[in-house]
């Protein structure tokens, strides 16, 4: 630095990074960095890791700088590091491209990119969703029906369970037709059940799959957490690229956290994610079906719940019928949508109150 005392510019600095200088004062030393090339690339590495100075401040000099010789030295290493993580950074593009294979990535460094497929969609008038109640309420039905079995699976251990190769789920191919009855009770069992978010789901854990994870593009905005993400952020060139694999389960959750929230876009879009890798994931059909309606596209959706219902997994079945009716009636289909009712209704199930008030309405109308 440019000073005959450095004691000074390290105060100066320490007030710059503390707030606790005037405008005026700001603006003097942010002016003499231009004519001071290292204390400006003093200032720039500490810009790029906003945290460095407090955490030294705070171990070292606390409230007010008393600096000795080995202290000063300690900080001379940390600008020096700092203009170094600086400079090496100089040397990539703007839009920086990284590979990385974790398991854990703090969430806050996220930021949700979403195709313009799906961002530019329409989000339905609430009184038109699927709403997020209405599934946590359905699913309810299975906590008791469910649990013993669900703490019964889990408590053996945390292996896959065996599926005969006749039974197996392949993830490469999508069944069209129902599955023959005489398999309905095995498959029942080989789809274990848990809950995210107070809704229901199969628990692939305990699953037998080629893999268990998944693996996407991430996109980090460095120093700025996802609670102030933004369209600029979004836009920004200093996003970092990291290919990831994470466990399904976790990268399951954040999907259903969206969902939950009505976050049907970013929902949709993890859900499509998991589909490219997993065809036949039964989960992401359903919750992406539910997604497509509540968005107004009530032809992908019902495409969706039409996979889910002829799944060779019967999770779901019920209601993916139910949703492929509404779906119907949105695409007006009637004459498809009652004897898709009529169906439900002879059925008996859970549903068949619901149907035979919709059809009342629909016959009415």
């Amino acid at each position: 630095m440019n000073s005959n005392n450095p004691h000074t510019d390290l105060e100066l600095i320490r007030r710059y990074y503390k707030g606790e200088m005037t405008n005026p004062e700001r603006n003097a030393l942010e002016q003499r960095a231009l004519d001071d090339p290292f204390l400006k690339d003093a200032m720039d590495g500490y810009d790029a890791d906003p945290g460095s100075f407090g955490q030294f401040n705070n171990r070292h000099l606390g409230s007010k700088v008393k600096l000795n010789g080995t202290l000063f030295t300690a900080f001379a290493v940390l600008i020096v590091l700092a203009v170094s993580v600086m400079l090496l950074n100089r040397n990539y593009p703007e839009n920086k491209t990284t590979a990385q294979t974790t398991d854990s990535i703090p969430d806050f460094e996220e930021v949700e990119m979403i195709p313009e497929a799906i961002e530019t969609l329409v989000v339905a008038e609430t009184h038109e969703q699927i709403s997020v109640r209405e599934l946590v309420d359905n699913s309810s039905r299975y906590k008791t029906e469910i649990q013993d079995d669900i703490n019964e699976t889990q408590s053996v251990d945390n292996n896959p369970i065996n599926i005969d190769p006749e039974d197996q789920v392949d993830d490469n191919l999508i069944d069209t037709e129902p599955i023959a009855e005489n398999k309905k009770n095995k498959l029942e069992k080989t789809a274990p059940a848990t809950f995210l978010h107070d809704m229901y789901v199969v628990d692939y854990r305990f699953i037998k799959r080629s893999k268990n994870k998944i693996s996407y593009l991430r996109y980090e905005l460095p120093g700025i957490s996802a609670a102030y993400e933004n369209d600029s952020a979004r836009n920004s060139t200093d996003l970092v690229e990291r290919q990831v694999d994470v466990p399904y389960v976790d990268y399951l959750d954040k999907s259903m956290d969206f969902f939950a929230r009505g976050s049907y876009k970013k929902a949709l879009s993890r859900f499509t994610i998991i589909m490219e890798q997993y065809p036949k994931d039964i989960n992401a059909q359903f919750y992406g079906g539910l997604c497509y309606y509540n968005l107004k596209q009530p032809e992908k959706a019902f495409e969706l719940f039409r996979s889910v219902s002829t799944h060779e997994l019967v999770a779901f079945r019920e209601e993916s019928k139910w949703y492929m009716a509404k779906s119907l009636l949105k695409l007006g289909r009637k004459s498809e949508a009652m004897e898709l009712l009529d169906e439900i209704i002879a059925a008996g199930g859970f549903y068949s109150g619901d149907a035979i008030a919709l059809k009342k309405l629909e016959t009415r109308s």
